[in-house]
């Protein structure tokens, strides 16, 4: 993790004085988001969820709509502090940090367990479904002007 990355997170969260450790999710594939330990003021170690984007627009984006979410009593990560964009050696990136779920991320890359394979899509399609019954609850919200109109139709 670069030094500019590491001093945000620390002046976003500012209980926090170490970044100990940072594990991607998607381990071999992608960097972020990433999984950040961190030990607090008072010496305790703390967990938060780091997600890394080159779309400002589309990481506050994805605040609003987590505290939205929040709003309509869904258990979704909770922001933790306002996006921050950060220069780097390559180009801006804005940096979101939530809280981390309980349980463990699905695995949806390289599968080679039937059984997993099937559970996953099992989550995800139960997952859709729950959403889908909130698109009412969602509209009435108003975040709703911020969330695209646009569907396709189901078949």
């Amino acid at each position: 993790m670069s030094d500019q990355l590491h001093a945000a997170i620390l002046q976003m969260l500012p209980h926090a004085t170490t970044v100990v450790d940072r594990q991607t999710y998607r381990p071999g594939y992608l960097p972020y988001p990433a999984r950040v330990t961190l030990q607090t003021k008072s010496g305790e170690t703390a967990v938060c969820v780091l997600k890394v984007g080159t779309d400002r627009e589309r990481i506050v984006y994805e605040a609003q709509v987590l505290r939205a979410l929040v709003d309509l009593d869904l258990t979704v990560p909770a922001v933790l502090a306002e996006p921050v964009t950060v220069p780097t050696e390559q180009e801006p990136v804005t940096l979101l940090l939530v809280s981390e779920l309980p349980g463990k991320p699905l695995p949806w890359i390289a599968l080679n367990d039937l059984d997993a394979a099937y559970r996953t899509c099992q989550l995800v399609t139960e997952a859709v479904d729950r959403l889908h019954a909130l698109t009412p609850r969602v509209l009435a919200h108003p975040v709703s002007k911020l969330i695209r109109k646009e569907h396709s139709p189901r078949n």
